[in-house]
């Protein structure tokens, strides 16, 4: 238990519990938030108590969060971009894998899908085709996927 008086103990829980109603978060982004908050009122320890009792509660969770922002990104980036912002909040490269791979989509079938949105046509030189490979790169689609892409494949189980 806590050693934060009750008061404090309450307000903290109560921040913490207001920050996750208005969007799911992980468990880092809520220490560093409340850390910030509460500069020199709180301790590291409790503030990690306090997260540890919404754990338990079901109030967070990384895998929870790890799910929702796979599931809000996968139609414009790719696994690598996903990943990497996942374990920017903290999430584990694991937690940040299975996220990706539990929306069913393949990264060919996604990327195929911004490319008919955003080009419609295969690159006629040089200079349109670095254009887009810089495009699907800057969203984290892998290199042989944006390969196989820009060679026109339509076969996905290439992808």
């Amino acid at each position: 238990m806590s050693n934060l008086p009750e008061d404090k103990n309450k307000r903290l829980k109560a921040k913490a519990v207001a920050m996750l109603a208005v969007r799911e978060m992980s468990r880092v982004e809520v220490f560093k938030k409340l850390r910030d908050i509460y500069k020199d009122e709180v301790s590291t320890a409790q503030i990690n108590d306090v997260l540890d009792g919404l754990e338990k509660l079901g109030f967070l969770s990384d895998e929870r969060y790890a799910h929702t922002q796979a599931r809000s990104k996968i139609a414009r980036y790719g696994d690598q971009r996903i990943k990497y912002e996942l374990q920017r909040k903290g999430i584990s490269p694991e937690m940040a894998l299975e996220a990706i791979k539990q929306e069913n989509v393949p990264e060919g079938i996604r990327a195929r899908a911004l490319w008919e949105k955003k080009f419609g046509e295969l690159p006629k030189d040089q200079k349109e085709r670095a254009r887009q490979f810089r495009y699907f790169a800057s969203r984290g689609f892998s290199i042989s996927t944006i390969s196989k892409l820009l060679r026109g494949s339509t076969d996905y189980e290439d992808f």
